[in-house]
């Protein structure tokens, strides 16, 4: 069924009605080229709740120290293996992705931590990274009968298989998946409890995540947690993507007057 209030009789006439029983599917296809199909599960369908929270935490002494001479040090290992200086932007992006592993590997105590107490609560976990090293290091705190995980070096059999041990096997706790590698296209309902060890810098892939256990098929709470370190670069990437969500959410706003379900 097509609603589409904001037609004219006209337009519906012409598109189909008792006097005209055949479809004018082409003059459909014009008239609605320019139309965003949007159909929020929010609003049609009975879904549990989800809640975001955010968890701060603080760097240690040593880790402060570390997370300010990380630039130097790189630039140290590079003049001893004998590479060429970096242009300025390269240096950013450079420096962008160090600073943001080493919060990535600062985090993953504090990870262990909430997975491991809401495992002892009954709950399935599902954890979301950004590197490798990232990765494999949350994992090496599980056993592998309780723990799977999903990245993109893996064949698309053995990440099904993940998803599957996750989806139908009592003992396995625990899903550890690469943003990119996990955020899209497969389902975890029986996680109630995601954990952002790291995050994107796209609100939609972020969203997209959390998504993979509140879905539909979910009949609990979905609880979803981000984790930042104040002072570091992980604040300014959450600042950053509220700010991008913000734009996204008055866009939305705008466009759903010209939008109609399907």
């Amino acid at each position: 069924m097509i609603v589409m209030e904001s037609f004219s009789a006209d337009f519906m006439n012409s598109f189909g009605s008792k006097e005209n029983l055949t479809p004018n599917l082409d003059e459909l296809a014009i008239r609605t080229k320019n139309s965003l199909l949007r159909r929020l599960k929010t609003e049609v369908l009975d879904m549990p709740d989800k809640t975001v929270s955010t968890i701060y935490h603080k760097l240690s002494k040593r880790g402060e120290r570390e997370y300010e001479s990380i630039w130097d040090e790189y630039m140290e290992k590079r003049a001893e293996e004998g590479k060429r200086k970096i242009s300025d932007l390269s240096k950013d992006i450079v420096e962008l992705g160090l600073l943001r592993k080493f919060i990535a590997m600062e985090t993953i105590p504090n990870t262990i931590e909430l997975a491991k107490d809401a495992i002892e609560q009954g709950q399935k976990v599902v954890i979301f990274t950004t590197f490798t090293d990232e990765l494999n290091e949350i994992a090496d705190n599980f056993t592998n009968s309780e723990c799977v995980i999903h990245n993109g070096k893996m064949t698309a059999n053995a990440k099904q298989k993940s998803v599957d041990s996750f989806q139908n096997n009592k003992k396995c706790k625990v899903f550890i998946g690469n943003i990119t590698s996990a955020g899209v296209g497969i389902t975890l309902t029986e996680g109630t409890v995601v954990i952002f060890n790291s995050f994107s810098w796209v609100p939609g892939d972020n969203e997209q995540a959390e998504d993979r256990c509140y879905r539909i098929g979910q009949k609990s709470n979905v609880s979803v947690y981000y984790q930042l370190f104040t002072g570091t670069i992980s604040l300014v990437m959450w600042y950053t993507l509220m700010r991008k969500q913000e734009i996204i959410n008055k866009w939305k706003g705008v466009s759903k007057e010209n939008t109609f379900l399907l």
